[in-house]
């Protein structure tokens, strides 16, 4: 049970420090500047954090709900990891 407690706390940290990773990817490719202007200016860094946890929502959403199922508990981190896919589209979008 302890396991599954510290797995449920640190999980989703680890979800939001990958979405920070997707979206410094994004606002590095995005309008062509290919440069990190939100580390610089003040509103550029809160679009950062706000697009960073707006990514981190459906992924962590769905290791919380996916935990609490019996059917799907053994598979809650893997499958919770697909919520990243419709960030990673828009990236590939964004990079083409």
């Amino acid at each position: 049970m302890l396991k599954n407690n510290l797995c449920c706390r640190i999980y989703p940290l680890v979800i939001i420090l990958v979405s920070a990773l997707i979206s410094a990817t994004i606002f590095y490719f995005d309008e062509g500047a290919q440069e990190f202007s939100f580390l610089r200016e003040k509103g550029a860094f809160f679009d950062f954090l706000g697009i960073s946890l707006a990514i981190a929502v459906l992924p962590v959403a769905l290791f919380y709900y996916l935990s609490e199922k019996e059917k799907f508990e053994n598979s809650a981190r893997p499958l919770s990891l697909l919520g990243f896919v419709p960030a990673l589209i828009y990236l590939v979008f964004i990079m083409l």
